[in-house]
């Protein structure tokens, strides 16, 4: 379908969509109220909007490390913290001696 109008295909998005159904679903939702509120004669109550996903706010997402590293790097480090590790055990190991 879009290889007849391509332009048409950044209104193909599944958020796209959902965004346009929610804002009629929304307006129906006003114009009932507001048609209920003529044939009672009393004010229209306000809608609820339809619920929609919420945004991440990137201010607050945790991030660790800044990115990829490269095999070799990452072998390095490894190798590292294995070494941190086998001396911290062997510095605390006092469970064969006794107070």
């Amino acid at each position: 379908m879009w290889e007849i109008r391509p332009e048409m295909a950044a209104w193909s998005t599944r958020a796209k969509t959902n965004t346009i159904l929610a804002d009629i679903w929304e307006e129906l939702a006003q114009i009932n109220a507001n048609l209920v509120a003529l044939g009672t004669g009393r004010p229209a109550r306000p809608t609820k909007p339809y619920p929609r996903p919420v945004k991440k706010d990137p201010e607050n997402e945790k991030h660790f490390g800044s990115g990829a590293m490269p095999p070799g790097e990452l072998e390095k480090w490894m190798e590292e913290k294995r070494r941190e590790h086998a001396r911290s055990r062997a510095g605390n190991d006092n469970s064969n001696t006794d107070p």
